[in-house]
């Protein structure tokens, strides 16, 4: 069914029009009346007809000016005048105004079903026509789009390999510290959803998804405020996590896009890290990469302090903290400096107090691996934070009595000699004590055997070889003390669960 008004001022005009006709054999609907051009536009632009069938002179807003009135809203709009004048500047302006027919009042029913099988076809043409349009417009920007994303991926193409008016680029990027949003969301429609706003507000914008972040291209001139606000206003929509956004410089060539979008990327991270909503690039270009050597003494000599005090040792953390803010240290050398920290309390722990603290923390390739998965400096704080309460209580449980200090010599001796043969009765003459009564001081301290804690030694070091170096497995079994590889093989298998070359092999991969 098409859409069709009936604008007349003679009641009995728009009465005779709508009742002599049966318009629905004819695929119409009267969707208003109306009996001046005022209150004719307001129902136009509340129904938004196909066809409307109206009269010239009418009080107020005249039929011709409401035409050029909805012309401009709707172009594709079909109009029929009928009138009781039949005089040429009339109908001069009717033509001028692309109207499909003029009639004369009084107007057969045939002539006006005529005339309205004409506006239909008229319509149809007209829609096809806007389709048609809508269509090559859709393919230029999705070509388009597809073009400017191979120039953010940096790939250099002539200018204007592809025909655009753009001469002003700025990419912004959005990042979450959730990835959970990801799960609940189909991405091409939020995209699809950004972009539609956006253009919407009068904007020219390009959306993609990169490095799971939502990725942005402006082009031309903005207030930064203003799109701000309302692209945070369109994503807030879709997602409810909080946004953190980085801006690119603004370039003028369409190869510098890759630029742009790397100071985005970079821009993003830093406010995700800082936990700044907004960051432009500018902002990050000269980081102070310094650091104060006397926090780190500090720290030191907390440590190597008789009444050590973990308040104090918060405090410094916080201090650190408080600095990579301020100066806005880079992530790498603030993560840095966090690993030299956290390894530095364990050597110094270890020297004063004579405990071993890094089976508690960890090994120091998973201490840098940790701190690599946290994205803000407020998780690495909360994360020194924790390691160092860790220490402290191990500290309060663990400080050595002298029975616990020769036990932790024996240790350390196992640890610095694991490569040679070692028999109890000699470990026991070296440490001036009887076999048996060094085997249970021990096993009641450490929890296991020395031959047990002695084999864990062994094969940590060897798993750690196998790791870290090109050693055939018979040259790591004779380093860690087994001059039977077949031996060490089967006792590698039993504690470690695989192989000596299956977990080389393992490890190599995830590398």
């Amino acid at each position: 069914m098409y859409k069709m008004i009936i604008v007349d001022d003679e009641d009995i005009v728009i009465n005779g029009l709508t009742t002599v006709i049966n318009w629905k054999e004819h695929q119409i609907e009267i969707v208003g009346t109306a009996t001046n051009g005022q209150k004719a536009l307001k129902i136009i632009q509340e129904q938004k007809p196909d066809i409307i069938l109206t009269d010239i002179c009418m009080p107020g807003m005249d039929g011709l000016q409401l035409i050029k009135k909805v012309k401009e809203e709707q172009p594709n709009t079909v109009f029929i005048i009928i009138s009781g004048y039949a005089e040429f500047e009339y109908a001069k302006s009717a033509i001028e105004l692309d109207v499909i027919d003029y009639l004369i009042k009084p107007v057969d029913i045939e002539e006006i079903i005529g005339v309205i099988k004409k506006s239909i076809k008229k319509n149809e043409t007209l829609q096809q026509d806007q389709r048609k349009q809508e269509q090559i417009k859709r393919y230029q920007r999705e070509l388009i789009e597809k073009y400017f994303l191979d120039l953010l991926l940096g790939l250099k193409m002539a200018d204007k390999a592809i025909d655009h008016d753009f001469n002003q680029f700025t990419v912004f990027c959005m990042g979450y510290h959730r990835k959970e949003w990801l799960q609940d969301l189909e991405i091409p429609i939020l995209l699809s959803r950004v972009r539609g706003f956006m253009n919407d507000k009068g904007y020219s914008v390009f959306t993609y998804f990169i490095d799971e972040k939502i990725t942005i291209i402006l082009t031309g001139p903005f207030q930064k405020n203003l799109f701000l606000t309302d692209l945070k206003e369109v994503v807030q929509q879709e997602v409810s996590e909080d946004s953190f956004i980085g801006i690119g410089t603004t370039v003028c060539s369409q190869n510098e896009l890759s630029i742009s979008l790397k100071e985005a990327q970079k821009a993003c991270q830093a406010a995700l890290y800082f936990h700044q909503s907004i960051i432009h690039c500018s902002e990050i270009k000269h980081l102070d990469e310094q650091y104060p050597t006397n926090v780190i003494q500090k720290i030191k000599t907390e440590f190597t302090s008789e009444n050590i005090n973990l308040s104090t040792v918060i405090d410094l953390i916080k201090e650190i903290v408080y600095f990579s803010k301020k100066y806005r240290v880079p992530s790498g050398v603030f993560k840095k400096k966090c690993y030299e920290f956290i390894t530095e309390m364990m050597q110094l722990i270890q020297k004063e107090y004579e405990v071993r603290v890094d089976r508690l923390i960890g090994e120091k390739y998973t201490i840098i691996q940790e701190l690599n998965d946290l994205t803000s400096i407020d998780e690495i704080e909360q994360y020194l934070i924790k390691q160092t309460r860790l220490v402290f209580e191990y500290i309060e449980t663990y400080r050595v009595s002298y029975k616990d200090k020769m036990v932790s010599e024996v240790k350390s001796y196992l640890e610095e000699n694991y490569g040679k043969p070692i028999q109890l009765s000699d470990l026991a003459a070296l440490f001036h004590m009887h076999p048996s009564y060094l085997s249970h001081l021990f096993s009641k301290t450490v929890g296991k055997p020395i031959s047990e804690f002695l084999l864990s030694i062994r094969i940590e070091k060897a798993k750690e070889l196998l790791r870290n170096s090109n050693y055939k497995i018979i040259k790591i079994s004779e380093i860690v003390g087994y001059e039977n590889q077949r031996y060490f093989n089967q006792v590698f298998k039993k504690y470690v669960g695989t192989s000596p070359r299956a977990y080389r092999a393992n490890h190599l991969l995830k590398k």
